[in-house]
């Protein structure tokens, strides 16, 4: 079926910022870099300029195809770069001037 929807959202793995920044504060979201390191190594960097489809574009088809509401998440994909996590892992995603978010991967209920 769709081996990449099961290796990017094992449980315990989805990092989540707290905040929302307002659009007027992007000036370029295509610009925008965006890395990602597991513990300390740098596993994934790219920008929105690199997706096949701006965010936009790929949002406005979603939404034609389901109901999309205030609050909702939607996963647009990753720059190139495959890894796999696990348990204990340390995860940090970061874009320069909007900050870093931190995240240790935990075990899956039942794994423990």
């Amino acid at each position: 079926g769709a081996p990449w929807f099961l290796a990017k959202n094992p449980p315990g793995a989805l990092p989540v910022a707290s905040f929302l920044v307002p659009p007027e504060h992007l000036p370029d979201p295509l610009g925008l870099v965006f890395s990602c390191e597991i513990n300390g190594a740098t596993a994934q960097e790219g920008s929105f300029a690199g997706m096949s489809q701006a965010p936009w574009e790929l949002l406005s088809w979603l939404s034609s195809k389901v109901p999309l509401h205030g609050g909702d998440l939607v996963a647009l994909g990753t720059p190139k770069g495959v890894s796999t996590v696990a348990p204990g892992d340390r995860l940090v995603i970061s874009v320069p001037g909007l900050g870093a978010l931190r995240h240790r991967v935990r075990a899956a209920e039942g794994d423990k």
